[in-house]
Formats: structure tokens, sequence, C-alpha cells
């Protein structure tokens, strides 16, 4: 009956105070013994050692969410990811998002969305945008309206010299716009202002998927952007790397991804030990032939052909995510993990560019999250 007692006891016990609740309520009441114990084991000798003080993290308990604000807007959808700056200068990040208008929706006249002039010319009722609203208050600082679907955009740089980040939204037929943080108004729009030359494409034939930024590299004194993009035309995809200069928005380089292979992630930037900065190319599509690639900065500011690049992977189906940059082994490098649309995960050195390892998930369909 006395074991009975105590078993019972000591369950109601453990049930108020866990295990790392009365570990943390020890180490409190005596840091010194604590110390003791966790260099001598429990149950030794405590000896002498140097007040240190040590936090353990415990599992948080009994978590409560207050909704600060919440709004609702109708007719719009988003599939891009929110971004976050201080666009009005009150000290507290506002909250950024691209949007597109629900296709089931016609412009009748009555509706409170403009007309934008399309990629080829006519002028339609304006199909995403991007908007920005008060981090306090969730009110609306500006709203944006673009001729099409905005997939990828970014609010890191100050394109105007104001103080203030300015964003950047790309989408389908060769829609790239800046947009001043502050206002909400046009700084320069690609579509207008790219070259048509041999070696460039038309932009309205140009899907531009995603963006990044990369260091000021046409030395403007503002940082250039990265791009990559699908072109399609006669029934084939093709895709490219465009590099844009982020203070005019004009063209300044395109290359041909590897293969020309369709291209739909970010483009990375990485650098090795000795400063060296290389760019992290991922292609294919879900149907498509992919891999992943690496090119010097130096090189592709000098394209030659596919040789320039840096083949580490290659696979029979595409990569549809960004990679994660992330040393594994510690060597203070970044190595990088990336996905592959046949539900194969892989580890690479991010010196030797060798597989650190590779899992595959078993009786799995698409891996893209």
């Amino acid at each position: 009956i006395l074991a009975l007692v105590l078993i019972i006891f000591a369950a109601i016990v453990l049930t108020l105070f866990p295990v790392q609740k009365l570990k943390l309520m020890f180490q409190n009441a005596s840091p010194k013994l604590y110390q003791a114990f966790l260099v001598n084991n429990i149950g030794a000798n405590p000896v002498e050692q140097q007040e240190v003080q040590i936090m353990e993290k415990v599992p948080c308990q009994n978590l409560k969410v207050n909704i600060v604000w919440n709004k609702t807007f109708a007719r719009v959808n988003s599939e891009a990811a929110v971004r976050k700056s201080d666009l009005d200068g009150d000290g507290v990040e506002d909250i950024i998002f691209a949007f597109g208008v629900d296709d089931s929706i016609s412009f009748d006249g009555n509706l409170d969305i403009p007309q934008c002039t399309q990629a080829n010319g006519e002028i339609d009722v304006c199909e995403g945008g991007v908007m920005a609203l008060n981090g306090i208050t969730g009110n609306l600082i500006w709203k944006y309206w673009t001729p099409s679907t905005v997939f990828s955009f970014f609010c890191k740089f100050d394109i105007n010299n104001d103080q203030t980040n300015d964003c950047v939204a790309s989408g389908p037929g060769g829609l790239l716009h800046a947009i001043d943080g502050k206002t909400g108004k046009l700084l320069w729009d690609f579509k207008r202002l790219s070259i048509v030359s041999p070696d460039e494409m038309d932009a309205s034939s140009v899907d531009l998927y995603t963006v990044n930024v990369i260091r000021d590299l046409d030395s403007d004194g503002v940082t250039d952007i990265i791009s990559a993009h699908t072109d399609e035309r006669f029934g084939i995809r093709e895709g490219h790397i465009r590099l844009i200069s982020g203070k005019t928005g004009k063209s300044i380089r395109t290359i041909p991804a590897p293969y020309k292979e369709e291209i739909f992630v970010p483009i990375q930037l990485i650098t090795s030990k000795d400063g060296t900065e290389y760019l992290l190319v991922l292609t294919g599509g879900q149907n498509t032939a992919g891999g992943v690639y690496k090119i010097r900065v130096d090189s592709f500011k000098n394209f030659h052909d596919d040789n320039d690049y840096t083949t580490i992977q290659r696979s029979s189906s595409g990569f549809l995510v960004p990679a994660v940059l992330t040393d594994l082994n510690g060597d203070q490098i970044d190595d990088f993990v990336v996905a592959s649309f046949n539900s194969t995960v892989y580890a690479f050195d991010g010196v030797t560019n060798k597989i650190i390892w590779a899992f595959t998930f078993p009786s799995s369909g698409n891996l893209l999250y």
C-alpha cells in the first residue's frame, strides 16, 4: 500500500511539475550545486565550480494567441510570400504582399479594379498588384496594380535613396516593376526600358518567375537584380538568367540557363572561403529534366557557353523550390540542400560540391515543399 501511495504521489508531482521544470527550479535555486551535478553527474560529490549562469530551454506551455488586427480583401487571392519592411517610418515593420484578381470576376465598370496596359499593348482590367498594410493597425498604406498576377517580389533595397526600402515585383509577360516603398508609385518598368537586340529576347514573351538581389555590378551605387525567367516561343520553353540594373531597370546581361532548361526558382548567391562569389542555379520543371549548377559571378558577366557552368547534379525531374543554405559540416562555409520533384533531397558540400547525403521518400509522389 505504501509503495502504491508513493507511485501515485510521484505521478501527481511529475504531472504538476514536469522534469524540465523541476530541473529549471533546481538550477535557479542553487546554480553552483546544479553546475557541480552537471560536471560530476548526479550522485557524485559536488566540487567547487566557477559560478556560471546556465539557461536551459524548456517547452513553452499554455501558449495563447491574440489577434492584433484582421483584414479581408474581396476578389483577390495571393500565392506570393509576405514581406515586411518599415515603409511609413513609425519604427514598426509593415506588411507587404502581392495578389492576383479572382479569374471568375468580370469587369463591369462597377468594381474598384482599374485597367492596365497588357503585355500585348491592349487595355484590359488589371489582374494583380502589390499591397502595403500598416504593421500596427492593418490599415492600407498603398495599393499598386499590375497587368498580370505577381509571381514574386521583394522589398530589400533602396532605389531612390529616400532611406526607405522599395519593392520589385515580377510576373508573366515580362512584368517587372519597381515600386516606391513610401508612396506605392512606379519607379521604373522593365518592359518599357528593355532593349531588344540579337542576344535579348522580346520582354513580352518572357515569364519572370523569380527575382533576387545581387551586389552592385554596374557601379551606379544601387544593388542590382538577378532574375530567373522562361521564354516561350513557338511552343518551346527555354530558361534564361537576366541581370538588371536596380537603379534604372535596364537589362545589363542575359544568358541561357544550363542546357536551356526551364528555371522557376530564385538564383542564390554563395561565397567561398577565399571570397569568390558563385550563383547557385536550380533548373527543370515537373515533367522536364533539371539540375543543380554553379557559375562564378565573373563568368556570368563574361559568359561564353554551358562550359562556364559547373554541373553538380542532374535529374530527370526538376528542382522547383530554392535551396537551403546552411553549414552542415562545420567548415564555416554554407552547404546547400535541394529537393527535386521526384521526392529526393540532396545535401551538397559547399566547398567540394560533392554529395554529403541524399534521401528519397519511399512510395511518395511529388516533393514541392
